[in-house]
Formats: C-alpha cells, sequence, structure tokens
C-alpha cells in the first residue's frame, strides 16, 4: 500500500475514532453516572423519610417529601425538555435529507 495513501487512511479513522464515538460515548458513561447518583441521592432521602416517621418528627419528613416530589416534577420536565430536543434534531436530518 502507498505511504501516503495509508497515512490519510489512518488520520480519517484516528479522526472517526476520537472524534465523534469518543465524544458521545464520554457522554453516556456522564449521563450514567448522574442518574446513579441522582438515584443514591433519592434513596438517602427516602431513609431520612423512613427515620422521620418512625421517630415522629413530622416537619422534617413533611419537607423531604416535598423535596422528593419536586425533584421528580423537575425529573419529568428535564425528560420532556430533552424529547423536544431531540424530536427537533431528528426533523432537521429529515427536512435536511429530503430538501
Amino acid at each position: 500500500m502507498d505511504p501516503d495513501r495509508l497515512e490519510k487512511f489512518m488520520r480519517k479513522d484516528h479522526a472517526r475514532i476520537s472524534g465523534f464515538h469518543g465524544a458521545s460515548y464520554t457522554k453516556k458513561i456522564l449521563r450514567h453516572l448522574l442518574w446513579i447518583t441522582v438515584g443514591v441521592i433519592v434513596l438517602i432521602l427516602l431513609t431520612i423519610i423512613t427515620l422521620q416517621f418512625l421517630y415522629d418528627s413530622i416537619r422534617l419528613a413533611t419537607l423531604s417529601l416535598l423535596l422528593i416530589i419536586v425533584l421528580a416534577i423537575t425529573f419529568l420536565l428535564y425528560r420532556r425538555m430533552r424529547k423536544a430536543k431531540q424530536r427537533k434534531k431528528m426533523k432537521e436530518i429529515v427536512d435536511r435529507q429530503s430538501g
């Protein structure tokens, strides 16, 4: 194989691997770590609520419950925003391909 051609192929391959795929993989891992962290925080909050109910401290339990409700609403809104963004992106791709 011609050395210039091989070098060109290797540069293209390296750009493909390190560019798009690397960023995508990193985003996926960070997103998983984010949801693992959120899950752990929610479990800790649920444990606190349970302990507060056991010790009859209703104010703190109510506050914790409200915090969980706010977090759930925030999560649902964030998910809805992400889906809308993804739909918009797909629509742009389809429009670009068809037009």
